[in-house]
């Protein structure tokens, strides 16, 4: 498949997806008020932190693949046993 870390996300096309998503609505109602500059100078932030991002996830980084529920739990009762 053209993206291997989506197969390991637990909830479909995974988290990724949906942050592109929701930027995508954020910045549809907002960019018609804001001037050219703002415009150019917010679209080009997101794309410097959004192409780097889906290199590392197509390229099947170990940071994008979720912890199992069994890890997460013996994370939190390593923690609480430090305290």
């Amino acid at each position: 498949t053209a993206f291997p870390m989506a197969e390991q996300v637990s909830d479909g096309h995974g988290y990724f997806i949906r942050c592109v998503r929701r930027l995508t609505d954020i910045f549809s109602k907002a960019l018609p008020n804001l001037n050219t500059t703002t415009k150019v100078v917010g679209l080009g932030a997101v794309a410097l932190g959004i192409i780097p991002m889906a290199y590392y996830w197509i390229k099947g980084s170990p940071y994008f693949i979720l912890p199992t529920k069994e890890d997460r739990h013996a994370v939190l009762m390593e923690f609480e046993q430090n305290l």
